[in-house]
């Protein structure tokens, strides 16, 4: 614990290396149809370019302790998505995928040495095939029966949505007990660049049915906060733009996951310029106090790195270079 708030200290303060988990969107094209992102519908198609990758990866901001999230759309679809996986070869990275390509994704894993793999699953055959417009139930089966004893951690990917209920929910955490894989879970949202229109409301409640094993870490306080920042009850510093900055298939480097806040673009300027440039750095001051999503991506770590906070500083001096916040309802990591 005590190496992760020194790293996201250095990182924040320092601004020199990025450790958190950068998400890099590879690629536009996707062979889902999904109800809880539009990325399928955007035209004309877009590929992040190899030799803008090697920029990123050879740029003073990354080290080899940074942490990659490749993503789409269907990653598998960029046409040098080997290449791409070549450059990444030896360093931490999560490779997403909805698994529809299963052959390929399973001759790819092994080939690249693939050593953690996140597959889409939104509940029970008939659901998955609701939400996500593809039978990709079986595909995710086979891939996690093929690979269960190949050298890779395998994360199956939980949206909570208005399309699906707790009892979806259920099917999955059972799915992961009964074949030994991981599970992450996040909260569908309206995101700019997903083009999502349908509202959120409150989505049920899932932070009882994730607090046994096999899930261990996956009880975060994250899950058991949602319900107040659903109801408007709960206002907690977004730390995450000065943590994780998203790279979308056009080059752009965004603010965050769920606003499209451009802050450059990496076929004019390197990840380094962008991420140290005064926009960037007036950008994260004025949106420090953004409270508008729940984002998995951005707001479990804004939870941990307030657990911290309320932890070994008076809540009213965090008030002063805050603005008012409800740190007394985030747990302490003390008591975790």
């Amino acid at each position: 614990m005590f190496h992760g708030i020194f790293s996201l200290t250095y990182s924040v303060m320092r601004r020199k290396i990025l450790y958190a988990s950068l998400p890099i969107f590879i690629t536009d094209r996707c062979n889902s149809r999904c109800l809880t992102c539009n990325i399928w519908k955007k035209r004309p198609k877009t590929d992040l370019g190899v030799e803008v990758i090697k920029k990123i990866l050879q740029d003073k901001v990354i080290s080899r302790r940074t942490w990659f999230c490749i993503a789409g759309g269907e990653p598998l679809l960029h046409p040098d998505c080997r290449e791409i996986l070549s450059l990444f070869r030896g360093r931490n990275y999560l490779f997403l995928s909805n698994a529809i390509l299963v052959d390929r994704l399973i001759d790819l894993v092994r080939e690249c040495e693939i050593k953690h793999l996140s597959l889409s699953l939104d509940g029970p055959p008939e659901t998955d095939k609701k939400i996500r417009g593809a039978a990709g139930y079986s595909c995710v089966e086979k891939v996690v029966s093929e690979l269960k004893d190949d050298d890779v951690y395998i994360y199956v990917n939980f949206t909570v949505s208005p399309w699906n209920t707790r009892e979806d929910f259920k099917h999955v955490i059972e799915f992961c007990k009964k074949h030994r894989v991981h599970l992450f879970v996040g909260y569908y949202e309206n995101m700019e660049y997903f083009d999502t229109t349908t509202p959120a409301g409150r989505l049920y409640k899932i932070d009882d049915l994730i607090t046994c094993p096999p899930f261990g870490s996956i009880s975060h306080p994250y899950f058991g906060l949602y319900p107040y920042w659903a109801m408007g009850n709960l206002k907690i510093p977004c730390f995450s733009v000065f943590l994780k900055p998203v790279i979308r298939p056009n080059g752009d480097v965004e603010l965050c996951e769920g606003k499209a806040i451009k802050l450059g673009n990496l076929y004019e300027q390197s990840l380094g310029e962008i991420w140290h440039s005064k926009k960037t750095v007036e950008l994260q001051r004025r949106y420090i106090r953004c409270n508008a999503c729940w984002a998995d991506g951005q707001r479990a770590s804004d939870v941990r790195v307030a657990s911290i906070l309320r932890t070994l500083v008076p809540s009213g001096l965090l008030n002063r270079f805050f603005g008012k916040c409800d740190w007394n309802k985030i747990p302490s990591l003390r008591n975790r």
